[in-house]
């Protein structure tokens, strides 16, 4: 029962970096007309980055947490009814400097929170506990991010879209291939290996 409680707080984790990973990929396919080829890697890179450190906090804080790490349940909480908040407004918008704006308040306001989160509870723990723990979630994410990038890079260079579906949504649609794929890589790596107890 404790796995699938910690199963279902993934998801709800995965959603709120999902959302941050997609909309990153999509600002920046947005902003320099790149929908496919190798930029895409690149930018699959940084907008998969900014999520991981998302999730690495709010996994070791809230999804996989410690007795002791109770205290920081409700920062995070908070964290992740903001974000979806802001995320579920998104779509409502028509104008794409409005997008922009809201897109950079939204990562401003993530960022906000994770060095409150940082700040407060990370630089109080032993620091060579927390590193190597934070080094075995990077170098494990790592992996996922390669999964995950291989296959959105593999999607938009050599399969055709298919559906009918735009370049833009064809990148998404193999972003959303890339994201269920590497789900359960990350679940298992950072319960059985990371936040092991």
């Amino acid at each position: 029962m404790k796995t699938f409680k910690q199963f279902i707080k993934f998801l709800i984790v995965g959603t709120n970096n999902t959302g941050i990973d997609f909309l990153i990929l999509n600002l920046l396919m947005f902003s320099f007309g790149i929908y496919k080829g190798p930029p895409l890697i690149f930018f699959n890179i940084i907008s998969f980055s900014l999520a991981v450190i998302n999730s690495y906090l709010i996994n070791r804080y809230w999804t996989f947490k410690k007795e002791e790490d109770k205290k920081i349940s409700r920062t995070q909480i908070l964290c992740i009814l903001i974000i979806l908040f802001i995320l579920l407004n998104l779509r409502f918008i028509k104008s794409s400097l409005l997008f922009i704006i809201l897109t950079i308040s939204f990562l401003i306001i993530v960022f906000l929170i994770n060095f409150y989160i940082i700040e407060k509870f990370l630089l109080k723990e032993n620091f060579s506990k927390s590193s190597i723990q934070f080094l075995k979630f990077v170098f494990l994410t790592i992996i996922g991010m390669t999964i995950n990038t291989g296959i959105v890079y593999y999607f938009t260079s050599f399969v055709s879209p298919l559906f009918g579906l735009t370049k833009v949504l064809w990148a998404n649609f193999s972003k959303g291939i890339a994201t269920c794929i590497s789900l359960f890589w990350n679940f298992a790596c950072y319960k059985f290996v990371v936040f092991k107890k």
